[in-house]
């Protein structure tokens, strides 16, 4: 049954267990033989504190290659299957991932993630990629002939997946020629067990906090024209005149997007990512990327519960306190 229509009965095709490092590590392929086989009927109200960051260790950055393969795999977004049930393409090693993270008595686990793609090889991913792939190289069972590192480390066509799929040729010079720094957002998942809890959101705040404080003038991405609403609530629109095109991989109508953070924003992507102080800010509600891990939130919705200065330009943050 599609996931649209579980989504129409209120209901997720859903993981059992959130996936962890120990989870994917140990018992991943019992795991895959039940991923997505139970439904959840009923959403109850999250009590769980979540956390928001850069993934920052080999082991946090392969549970989200392996949460993003489950998910995509299920959506038949994937054409990289292999052995190792990771998600990687070429433009990972040029990527930065960021990652949503339940606190629990065990632990954080990783419940969303995302990642940003620069024109430049980021570190230190492209390097743990480039460990992986050396002591473990999987045949792709979609390619016979052709292992992960030959699909990983192929030559890239174009900066991006984005404009690879779509002629930016036009807009890439002229920002080229005046200077102005972007990078795509791509890979937004959430695991299905916390979708509806404003995980999906601190994903998106995420990596927008980082594109706005790291001096990025642009952010792109490409988008189901079913979720384009969605991300219209963060200030991101459709390019005028390519806003529509026909993926090739998996046959469906997908937006062009863009964000500008030179021009002034509105809604929840005005409070996530406002560089200006404001008295009116709440103090006790921001979003924070520090590498201490104190920023924390509360689902359902996450509402932020501590403040301190963030190393990012010493500024605080603020999120609204709801969806």
């Amino acid at each position: 049954m599609p996931l649209q229509s579980f989504r129409n009965k209120g209901a997720y095709d859903a993981i059992p267990e959130p996936l962890n490092t120990d989870i994917v590590l140990s018992s991943f392929d019992r795991l895959l033989e039940a991923i997505f086989s139970k439904q959840v009927h009923a959403k109850q109200v999250v009590q769980s504190v979540f956390t928001a960051r850069i993934i920052d260790n080999y082991q946090d950055f392969l549970a989200s290659c392996r949460l993003s393969y489950g998910v995509y795999d299920h959506l038949h977004y994937l054409n990289q299957h292999n052995r190792l049930r990771i998600d990687l393409d070429k433009f990972s090693p040029y990527s930065i991932p960021f990652g949503v993270f339940e606190r629990t008595g065990a632990g954080d686990v990783l419940v969303g993630t995302t990642r940003l793609i620069f024109r430049e090889r980021q570190e230190p991913f492209a390097s743990y990629i480039d460990a992986l792939l050396d002591h473990d190289n999987p045949p792709l069972e979609d390619h016979p002939g052709l292992t992960l590192a030959d699909y990983v480390r192929q030559p890239l066509r174009a900066f991006s997946p984005m404009a690879e799929s779509v002629d930016l040729s036009h807009l890439l010079t002229e920002w080229d020629a005046g200077g102005v720094q972007y990078a795509e957002s791509s890979r937004n998942v959430v695991h299905p067990d916390y979708r509806g809890f404003g995980v999906s959101r601190l994903v998106m705040a995420s990596s927008l906090t980082y594109a706005c404080h790291s001096g990025l003038d642009l952010l792109i991405g490409q988008s189901d024209v079913n979720h384009v609403p969605m991300y219209q609530k963060y200030g991101v629109t459709p390019i005028p005149g390519m806003s529509l095109y026909m993926e090739q991989t998996v046959r469906n109508i997908t937006a062009a997007l863009i964000i500008d953070f030179r021009t002034p924003l509105a809604g929840p992507a005005e409070y996530m990512i406002k560089k200006v102080y404001r008295d009116k800010w709440d103090k006790d509600g921001f979003l924070c990327l520090c590498p201490n891990r104190a920023c924390t939130a509360k689902g359902a919705p996450y509402i932020a519960k501590k403040t301190h200065e963030c190393p990012m330009e010493n500024e605080q943050l603020k999120t609204e306190g709801r969806n």
